[in-house]
C-alpha cells in the first residue's frame, strides 16, 4: 500500500525477528508527540513510530539517537500489525 509516497508494510511481509536480530534503530525526527525511528533490513530502510506518552510512562524516560533494535521490538511488532511500518 502506498501513503503520502511511502509503501507500507503489511504484516504478512516480514518476520518480527529480521528487525531484531544483531540490529539498531536510529532517530530520525519527531512530530506531534509521536519519535520515528529507522531500522535497515537488507537493502531496505524502515521507519516506525515511537508514542512520548509511552515513554513518559516508563521509570526512566530515555532515548538514544541509536540503540539497539531488541529495545523496541513493542514498537517495531505494533508498526508490523498496524501496517504502519514504512519503506522509505
Amino acid at each position: 500500500m502506498l501513503l503520502n509516497g511511502y509503501i507500507i508494510i503489511s504484516n504478512n511481509d516480514m518476520e518480527l525477528k529480521d528487525f531484531i536480530k544483531d540490529n539498531v534503530v536510529n532517530f530520525d525526527h519527531y512530530q506531534g508527540g509521536i519519535f520515528y525511528y529507522n531500522v535497515k533490513v537488507g537493502d531496505n530502510l524502515y521507519q516506525f513510530p515511537v508514542p512520548q506518552k509511552d515513554i513518559e510512562a516508563t521509570e526512566f524516560p530515555t532515548l538514544l539517537a541509536q540503540d539497539k533494535a531488541i529495545y523496541f521490538m513493542r514498537y517495531i511488532r505494533k508498526a508490523i500489525s498496524s501496517n504502519s511500518l514504512l519503506v522509505i
